[in-house]
């Protein structure tokens, strides 16, 4: 017999949403997240404020939030073209090294691999770049159609019959 699977947490489940979204190249929304989980948005405000607070999560602008990755330490990492051709990769850390010797054919591909997913970064910051200048844009244009509509009513209101004085 087995046992079941403990049910996942809200709190897992919000930043589940979130590392989803992260690996498509897209920043979260509170909208969003309570979407993909079907949870009420005062739940899903609330993990995300308590995930930002434990540094598992950033906000970049208000109700935006990005998943933060921690990575291990960069090694050291030097490539060395060897007399016979053969390309020699060596990585190095403070619990050792490592060599990589590839064929010409190996380091083509290999190079070939890696200036795709150069691409592909590029891709996805300027994506995300222009997300966020997007979003700000949304909100100043919101502020200024406020503002607008604020100044369109008071001139109405000044140049009403109502307000005109008899002649």
């Amino acid at each position: 017999m087995t046992t079941p699977a403990p049910a996942k947490t809200n709190r897992q489940a919000v930043l589940d949403a979130v590392s989803e979204l992260a690996a498509l190249g897209q920043h979260a929304t509170r909208e969003t997240v309570a979407t993909i989980t079907s949870l009420k948005l005062s739940i899903v405000d609330d993990h995300l404020g308590t995930l930002v607070d434990d540094g598992l999560l950033q906000r970049i602008l208000r109700g935006h939030y990005t998943l933060v990755v921690h990575y291990p330490p960069a090694r050291n990492i030097s490539k060395e073209i060897l007399a016979d051709g053969m390309v020699m990769y060596e990585f190095s850390s403070d619990t050792g090294t490592q060599v990589l010797k590839l064929t010409p054919k190996e380091d083509r591909t290999l190079s070939a691999l890696t200036a795709g997913a150069g691409a592909q970064l590029v891709a996805i910051e300027a994506n995300r770049e222009q997300q966020l200048l997007l979003t700000s844009m949304a909100a100043q244009l919101e502020q200024i159609r406020r503002q607008y509509n604020a100044l369109q009513a008071a001139h109405q209101q000044a140049n009403s019959p109502q307000m005109s004085l008899p002649v």
